[in-house]
């Protein structure tokens, strides 16, 4: 209905509050950051409003207590916190501005100590394959980043395509294995990939608890970071979230231990290959740094030691019950975002 007028020399503007990293607005402002459509993404935080200054910032808040994610919707002073509000999320380490970039010191993929493919079939989601190096980073400690992505949002590709895609890096600099899919199909396809590539597969059947404690680890000591380029693969974070429920009597919502998101297949992917680095890195005699946490009040933890004590949380967490939240509700207070023809 606008593009008459379009046409014709108007002006389309969409103003919105982000409210979540997911629907229309969401995808529409992401695309025109990218430069993909022919408007332009402008981010309007609180503070571009004039009179408003740290004082009334805190008067705002104080009508949100206890409701952190919510006011950070409303107020943002970022993209990042206008589009992701950090209730139920799986990952609340995760922060854009420490964890996508390019390697400390620009270490290329083919200086790398260890590099690994791997992968996770969708099956009816999309199918995604990470390429991850390790080098140590300017603390002289392991650092992992993703270098790449294959990603395919609809259909299954065939074990040649997926061959063809690792084929390329492999070809840059040699991969010490792949970490497969244990998913019905997994086998095939990694008899497959070996037979083609003559790469070791190794089918990880870590238990996900594990898996999601290591990754939490990883982010939180800053020893990943992935490539701007792997889009997906960051969109990922902002919808994955811990699955949640309604009480039949209460009608109370409340997050379950399972972590939820039809389109995680990337992270699933990362997981299973830090797992296995974690253990060559970590838990090995050759391959261990000790890397010495200190937090007021608490004795000095080795990273084996703190990795360990955070896999044993979420594994515990993953089979209690789950614990009762507050539910992140919808409508804006004042328009936040706008897109400009």
């Amino acid at each position: 209905a606008y593009k008459p007028t379009l046409d014709g020399g108007g002006q389309l503007l969409m103003v919105s509050t982000a409210n979540g990293a997911s629907g229309f607005f969401h995808d529409m402002w992401r695309a025109s950051e990218r430069e993909e459509t022919p408007y332009s993404a402008v981010f309007l935080p609180w503070s571009v409003r004039p009179g408003r200054d740290a004082e009334w910032l805190a008067r705002e808040r104080s009508a949100f207590e206890g409701l952190p994610a919510e006011f950070d919707q409303e107020y943002p002073s970022s993209v990042g916190k206008a589009f992701v509000a950090l209730t139920g999320l799986v990952y609340p380490q995760f922060d854009q501005q420490l964890h996508v970039g390019k390697p400390t010191g620009h270490v290329r993929w083919e200086d790398c100590h260890v590099r690994m493919a791997s992968y996770d079939l969708g099956g009816g989601d999309p199918t995604a394959v990470v390429m991850l190096g390790v080098y140590k980073d300017d603390r002289r400690i392991w650092h992992v980043h993703q270098y790449g992505e294959y990603y395919q949002r609809t259909g299954s590709p065939t074990d040649d395509e997926l061959a063809s895609y690792i084929a390329a890096w492999h070809e840059r600099a040699p991969l010490a294995q792949i970490e497969g899919d244990t998913a019905p199909g997994g086998g095939s396809t990694a008899a497959t990939l070996n037979r083609l590539l003559r790469i070791p597969v190794h089918l990880n059947h870590q238990g996900r608890g594990e898996g999601l404690g290591i990754q939490a680890l990883f982010l939180e000591q800053n020893l990943l970071t992935i490539d701007p380029s792997c889009v997906n693969s960051i969109r990922e974070f902002a919808g994955y979230r811990w699955l949640q429920r309604t009480d039949p009597n209460s009608k109370d919502r409340y997050a379950t231990a399972t972590p939820h998101d039809h389109h995680a297949d990337a992270m699933d992917a990362r997981r299973k290959a830090l797992v296995t680095l974690y253990g060559q890195l970590f838990s090995t005699p050759a391959g261990r740094r000790e890397i010495e946490y200190q937090r007021p009040g608490q004795a000095k933890e080795t990273a084996e030691e703190r990795i360990y004590k955070r896999v044993k949380e979420v594994s515990a967490a993953r089979k209690g019950a789950g614990a009762a939240m507050e539910y992140t509700g919808g409508g804006g207070k004042s328009a936040r975002m706008a897109l400009r023809g």
